[in-house]
């Protein structure tokens, strides 16, 4: 019997761990090949779910797709669980995804063939070597497609909004030149929202970009290099408004100041923290001060080759700091080749703080406002005022004062809420400076989230990210707003682009997770989350999430040992007594669970929406649907988590007040409330 030869349309996809041999070498033959069989599992485990056939395993996976779409969300999954698999062994793990859409020639061999060795399924033509070519190029953890697959599974996105299409993000890496192909081939890449930042791939020897690509740069704090020590707000307080410049330049991609400031004294080469960060350049620099004079070096390094692009030494007196940080973000710009607006040449010249005292005393409150600690405030405050009695009223003194009183609040130093009255003087203080002014549309934002209406919160984040789009702090809230209101798909984008400014802050990471259990897709939710915890084990929030989670999908023993350990580590506190009421709860034990939450605790979480859903799901499961109410009550109609889908059908504790009339006259005016929000 012949083979059977046939053309067809076909969607190819190779994937491959990337340095699978040295990873052999490490682990030895018999544990890296247990290591292995993991990894075929999860590959041959997702194939059927999305529709895909095995051709050919050898160092990777050759694959086919009837759709790109089936492809795409294959790779997505692949690369989630892969992530997932290589926190569990505690080994390095990253896979190459390069897909396809094409005419291939497939031969089926007959059975005979297939007796004396031949394959199953052969599969022959250039989508195979366009998709091998795509894997090469791709990083570790990257998918690559071509604009074949692209256009097709993006275009089978539409109308899935809460589904597919929400749940992946894509960005175009512009043309390649692949050795062997005439025209150049235009390159795209997927991977799940929230996700780590999408970089372009790197020139690779039979694969080259067309044409420049856009620069993206991190600025590390600077070293003090002075006999005084005290001039850390300095030295780092300048590489914080160079790359505050430098961030208002639409052109150039860079690095948000938390995290750049965890790589302060870090001993990373430039080539990792260019890897980690997905940027191609870093700037470091040192500073020197010997009384009023100053001398700043520094070096743009590009990160991809290790080549110094230039050096320069600027010096002066504190009196030229403002014309010194000019030179520096223009000197980068030119290096860079970046082409400015006229608006962004203006910028670079503005000179906010028009006194070099004031603006000594705003760089030391700077410093001060990132300690998180009441004395800290107290000092930034002090010093803040210092700089208003040199230059009078300032947009930017008010901005850092208002943002000083909200930390009061929002940092657990102090429950006193006439700091947020102050902060609101401040922002009002602002608008009559500059009624245009983003600071005080993310003042108003920010004190609107302690009690104020969604919509206005809403409002004001968005204007604030109008003008400033890479304000961490906007981008965070508004996320994390638009989650608890019921509208997790217009938070998506959000968290892409926070992730992508700001890849090392570990809160960060869950944020993919909160959507997607804003969404009520908890399977989606768990990976997040569980990668938040293992990179800042010592954050309550992000632990008792992640227990609630895990107890909302039904995995009780993994959500019981989240909550007994986050009562070990933080005992009496508010997180691990919730933790503690949700275990005696689902273990049927009502009279203990019922004593567990102290007068206090109860009190700090009526305060909250979040800890009151807690609350309210612990006395449905108890069957107290009286208290249940009372508490969801509070968390969506007197505050602000108006999600309706997700509190009415998507929630396994609360489905048990369905039966409740009182419930669903509760619902009916959440409904209200989140209709009220626009996506």
């Amino acid at each position: 019997m012949p083979a059977v030869v046939a053309a067809v349309l076909k969607t190819v996809l190779i994937c491959d761990l990337v340095d699978s041999t040295g990873l052999l070498e490490r682990l030895g033959d018999e544990r890296g090949a247990a290591v292995f069989s993991r990894h075929d599992e999860l590959v041959r485990g997702l194939l059927p779910r999305h529709l895909g056939r095995e051709v050919d395993k050898s160092d990777g996976f050759l694959l086919l797709f009837d759709r790109p779409l089936n492809a795409v969300e294959f790779a997505t999954r692949y690369q989630e669980g892969l992530a997932l698999l290589s926190a569990e062994l505690g080994l390095p793990l990253a896979a190459r995804v390069g897909i396809h859409l094409g005419e291939v020639f497939i031969r089926e061999n007959p059975p005979e063939k297939v007796a004396v060795g031949a394959k199953p399924l052969e599969v022959e033509g250039l989508p195979k070597a366009v998709a091998a070519r795509l894997m090469s190029l791709a990083q570790g953890g990257q998918t690559l497609l071509t604009r074949a697959a692209y256009d097709l599974a993006r275009r089978g996105t539409v109308g899935t909004e809460s589904g597919a299409g929400a749940s992946l993000r894509w960005l175009s890496h512009g043309d390649y030149h692949f050795k062997g192909l005439a025209d150049p081939v235009a390159v795209f890449e997927v991977a799940a929202a929230g996700s780590r930042s999408l970089s372009p791939p790197a020139p690779a020897e039979k694969a080259r970009p067309v044409g420049p690509r856009r620069a993206t740069i991190v600025v590390l704090p600077f070293a003090n290099l002075s006999p005084e020590e005290d001039i850390e707000y300095l030295s780092d307080g300048l590489a914080d408004e160079i790359r505050t410049d430098l961030s208002r330049i639409k052109t150039l991609g860079v690095i948000s100041h938390t995290s750049a400031r965890q790589l302060k004294d870090s001993t990373k080469d430039l080539r990792t923290i260019g890897r980690d960060l997905s940027v191609a350049y870093v700037l470091e620099g040192g500073v020197t001060k010997v009384g009023p004079n100053l001398r700043i070096t520094t070096k743009l390094v590009d990160t991809t080759t290790d080549e110094l692009v230039w050096a320069e030494k600027f010096k002066g007196t504190f009196e030229d700091v403002f014309e010194i940080q000019e030179s520096i973000a223009r000197t980068v710009v030119q290096a860079l080749k970046v082409q400015l607006s006229a608006r962004d040449h203006a910028r670079l010249g503005e000179r906010p703080i028009p006194d070099v005292r004031a603006y000594e005393y705003y760089l030391r409150a700077r410093q001060e406002i990132f300690r998180f600690t009441g004395e800290g405030l107290d000092r930034a405050l002090a010093h803040l005022k210092n700089g208003i009695e040199i230059v009078g009223n300032n947009v930017l003194l008010h901005s850092a004062m208002g943002y000083t009183y909200w930390q009061y609040v929002n940092a657990g130093v102090s429950g006193d809420r006439t700091y947020l009255d102050q902060a609101r003087a401040c922002a009002e203080q602002i608008l009559q400076l500059d009624p245009e002014s983003p600071h005080a549309h993310l003042l108003l934002g920010l004190i609107g989230i302690h009690g104020g209406a969604t919509v206005d919160v809403v409002r004001h984040l968005r204007r604030a990210l109008d003008q400033d789009p890479n304000d961490t702090d906007a981008l965070l809230w508004l996320s994390l707003v638009l989650g608890f209101a019921g509208r997790p798909e217009a938070a998506h984008p959000l968290v892409t682009r926070l992730l992508d400014i700001d890849p090392l802050t570990a809160f960060y990471q869950m944020l993919p997770g909160f959507l997607a259990l804003m969404e009520g897709d908890l399977d989606r939710a768990i990976p997040p989350f569980r990668w938040a915890v293992q990179l800042d084990p010592g954050n309550p929030i992000v632990r008792l999430t992640y227990g609630q989670i895990l107890a909302m999908k039904g995995r009780l023993e993994q959500a019981y040992d989240v909550f007994d350990r986050l009562a070990q580590d933080m005992p009496e506190t508010l997180f691990a007594q919730l933790g503690i009421f949700f275990t005696l709860a689902l273990k049927g034990r009502p009279a203990e669970a019922l004593q567990v939450m102290s007068a206090e605790h109860k009190a700090a979480a009526w305060e909250d929406m979040e800890y009151s859903w807690c609350m309210a799901q612990c006395y449905a499961i108890l069957g107290e649907n009286g208290e249940a109410l009372r508490w969801l009550s509070n968390a969506a109609v007197d505050q602000n988590f108006s999600n309706y889908p997700l509190l009415s059908k998507k929630d396994p504790f609360l489905a048990r007040l369905s039966d409740d009339p009182a419930f669903g006259e509760l619902m009916a005016n959440v409904k209200r409330k989140w209709d009220q929000v626009e996506s």
